[in-house]
């Protein structure tokens, strides 16, 4: 979303102060996972045999690949490709590919979108009021898929996002025992994949955004969440957004 701005008021020393901000939207990445029965996957706790970030320029795709062990000696890969689609302006994409190099058993997925987000990356802002979003409206809006509306709080400016999260074994979609997980600005499935030695299992998330702004749509809400019911899989975003990257 380019351009939303709002304005909050501070009280310092007995005078209001107001201050105007870039609003930092919800959170729509977020993708946590743990061994079952594990702690959840901390970078600076777990014991990393390998990490590596690179941002290819050419299909503007971000790509992670990450291999670490944890306190029982299971060795895990993981995978993972993102992009924010310039074909398709209101989807943007998360791939995640979970290998078990060294064992078998269950690990869980939580998916969700993150809307306790505030202003407070600039510390000489810091003693100003960071809260530009209210009115969280968090609920699973489909079977594989949870939404999350707010609202700024001076411009008025309603934003909305869906977030679909599939499981697929074979590059097919594939069932997985899942539960809604909520509260504190966050809503997310939690999902239940087994996991068999050296065989990978990739869950795909997409996500849609839309806010009141937007032209021709009935409500951001419904209109957020019938592009994430609609949207293809990573794979053809992903072609999508590289024709499109390639042509810029």
């Amino acid at each position: 979303m380019a351009g939303l701005y709002d304005r909050a008021v501070t009280d310092i020393a007995g005078r209001k102060v107001e201050n105007e901000d870039l609003v930092n939207l919800p959170n729509w990445p977020p993708l946590s996972f743990r061994i079952a029965g594990g702690e959840w996957f901390d970078t600076g706790a777990a014991e990393l045999l390998e990490h590596r970030l690179e941002l290819d320029l050419h299909d503007g795709t971000l790509t992670r690949h990450l291999r670490f062990k944890d306190r029982d000696g299971r060795r895990t890969h993981v995978a993972q490709r993102r992009l924010v689609s310039m074909k398709d302006e209101h989807l943007a994409s998360l791939e995640t590919t979970f290998t078990a190099e060294n064992w078998s058993g269950d690990l869980e997925v939580r998916s969700g979108l993150d809307g306790g987000v505030v202003n407070a990356g600039m510390s000489r802002y810091r003693d100003l009021n960071p809260h530009h979003l209210r009115d969280p409206e968090a609920a699973e809006v489909g079977q594989v898929t949870v939404g999350l509306q707010v609202e700024t709080v001076q411009s008025r400016v309603r934003v909305a996002l869906a977030g679909r999260a599939r499981l697929l074994r074979d590059g097919q979609v594939a069932d997985a025992d899942r539960r809604l997980v909520s509260g504190h600005g966050l809503v997310a499935h939690a999902l239940m994949l087994h996991l068999e030695q050296q065989q990978p299992v990739t869950v795909e998330k997409v996500v849609a955004l839309y806010t009141s702004r937007d032209r021709a749509i009935s409500e951001s809400g419904l209109a957020a969440r019938e592009a994430a019911r609609r949207a293809p899989g990573f794979e053809e975003l992903l072609a999508r957004h590289s024709g499109a990257w390639g042509t810029l």
